[in-house]
């Protein structure tokens, strides 16, 4: 009986009735991070890709402007006054812990 499962099996996966399509990943569930020290920069790919519908995050130096562009836009900022890499570290760790990993990194510095 086990011969004839894994025959039926065999036969079905060589015609294709057990082929899956890959999973697309649409824009709209992308989860893209910027770090950038322009803030003019962020602001300007912030928008495009929330306008897209994708879940943005970006750094700034500056906490009154980054903050208005991630109210306006519905985006996550973070405050970061010297862009090192110990805290970029930090913000990659929280963005992987709150929305389970990124899809695209634009390390614009």
């Amino acid at each position: 009986m086990a011969d004839n499962y894994l025959e039926k099996q065999m036969a079905d996966y060589r015609a294709g009735r057990l082929n899956k399509p890959a999973p697309s990943v649409s824009v709209k569930s992308r989860r893209v991070f910027i770090v950038t020290t322009d803030i003019a920069e962020a602001e300007r790919l912030v928008r495009q890709y929330r306008a897209e519908g994708c879940r943005t995050a970006f750094t700034c130096s500056d906490a009154k402007a980054g903050a208005a562009i991630a109210q306006a836009t519905g985006s996550q900022m973070h405050h970061i006054a010297e862009l090192t890499d110990k805290a970029l570290e930090h913000s990659l760790r929280y963005i992987n812990r709150r929305w389970g990993g990124l899809d695209l990194l634009l390390d614009l510095r």
